[in-house]
């Protein structure tokens, strides 16, 4: 996990949802000052509020760094595949997949273990099509 110091007790740290109440505290704090800036302060008045807005940054921040992996998957490596697994409760994961343009190709029934016995697992892929014979990157770009 990032985590820098930058002196002064001050850190750099990544903003996640887990961190809400830190970071309504924060707002709280710092609201006057922080407000003719990020007009969103004024609308983080607590905990929830910080969670929601934190949890829609971290999938848009998730969405956007899953598709630069993919597209180098395809275009650097080469690969014509790429799958996403989550368990069936994890529904924010299964939105990133959704929102990558990944197709739902099944449920992998009691799959993985969970704290309340054995979870299901679905399996979402995205496929590229390269032209008939083209020959893939080459291997270490």
């Amino acid at each position: 996990m990032l985590n820098h110091p930058l002196g002064d007790g001050a850190q750099l740290r990544p903003l996640e949802p887990w961190r809400a109440a830190e970071f309504a505290a924060c707002i709280e704090r710092d609201r006057e000052h922080l407000a003719p800036w990020l007009p969103w302060a004024a609308r983080i008045v607590d905990a929830d509020g910080a969670r929601a807005w934190l949890q829609t940054y971290a999938d848009k921040l998730v969405t956007r760094a899953c598709r630069v992996m993919i597209d180098w998957a395809f275009e650097v490596r080469g690969l014509s595949r790429v799958e996403w697994r989550a368990v069936t409760s994890n529904v924010r994961s299964l939105a990133t997949a959704r929102r990558l343009g990944m197709v739902r190709e099944g449920v992998l029934r009691a799959a993985v273990p969970g704290d309340d016995g054995r979870q299901d697992l679905e399996v979402w892929a995205v496929v590229t099509e390269r032209a008939p014979g083209a020959a893939p990157p080459p291997a270490g770009r």
